[in-house]
């Protein structure tokens, strides 16, 4: 069986209205048998019947993140390795091999759940830097006088470490 998890942003429905863009990072989930062509629901009794679950609106992981960015890292057949946005993988041309997917970066915008003030410490067009991109976040309707903090993890995949041989 073949799992796939899908991480996205969505507004949170339990958000108070003084919130503004209240997003929320979530994850939705389902499988599938590598042999059909429809994703199941990992839940269903029936494991062969079609999902009616994944593709919904998922579980919230993380509330008030207002940024989330994945660059995949990748390493070419020369050894070279570098970073790269998934539009940027999937669009590569499907006549030579793609470079191998080594390693995953994740980056979270995240900010407090309740505001502090309009203090004039907290600048209302503050920038962050989030892996590759420059994120202003009040150009996105998000409400000023929230603490933010930028949010980085890099994620090794082993079995993608070894020899393409292999």
């Amino acid at each position: 069986e073949i799992v796939i998890e899908r991480y996205f942003l969505r507004t949170d429905a339990n958000a108070e209205t003084r919130e503004g863009n209240a997003l929320a990072l979530v994850c939705d989930a389902g499988q599938y048998v590598s042999t059909a062509t429809n994703i199941v629901d990992a839940n269903a009794n029936d494991p062969a019947s079609t999902g009616t679950r994944y593709g919904g609106s998922g579980q919230i992981l993380m509330k008030r993140v207002d940024y989330f960015r994945v660059l995949l890292g990748v390493e070419n057949t020369t050894g070279d390795k570098r970073y790269i946005g998934i539009r940027e993988y999937r669009a590569l041309p499907a006549t030579a091999p793609k470079p191998r997917i080594v390693s995953v970066s994740l980056g979270i915008l995240a900010r407090s759940t309740q505001a502090v003030g309009e203090d004039t410490v907290i600048n209302p067009d503050q920038t962050f830097n989030v892996l590759d991109r420059t994120v202003r976040v009040h150009a996105d309707g998000n409400p000023t006088g929230y603490v933010r903090q930028v949010i980085t993890q890099e994620i090794a995949l082993r079995n993608g470490l070894g020899a393409r041989d292999q």
